[in-house]
């Protein structure tokens, strides 16, 4: 629903289902922002963002994280996400943020 939601916004959209092919999608297409789902099979998004943080060619790109979990807004801080939104998200403000984001680049 993110995604075709996003689309319709006018966002070119990539998606992956773990961060392992995240990754990989990330350093062929280089997107503006990563919006990054913290849990995910075969590499969650801690691993992920660790990763990310490493490669000099993905670690300038922000992370927003997205989540289920209790303590997702501390986790976000704790990878210097540029944001964090729990589900359910408030639609209306992702896009804003990533709207935001994409005209800064």
């Amino acid at each position: 629903m993110l995604e075709q939601t996003l689309t319709f916004e006018g966002f070119g959209v990539v998606s992956a289902c773990n961060g392992s092919e995240a990754l990989a999608v990330a350093r062929q297409q280089r997107p503006s922002v990563i919006l990054l789902d913290l849990m995910m099979p075969v590499m969650d998004g801690y691993q992920f963002r660790i990763q990310q943080q490493l490669d000099p060619s993905l670690a300038d790109i922000p992370v927003v994280c997205i989540s289920g979990t209790h303590n997702a807004s501390r986790a976000a801080r704790h990878m210097a996400a540029a944001a964090c939104f729990t589900k359910p998200i408030e639609l209306d403000a992702l896009i804003a943020l990533v709207r935001s984001m994409v005209q800064a680049e």
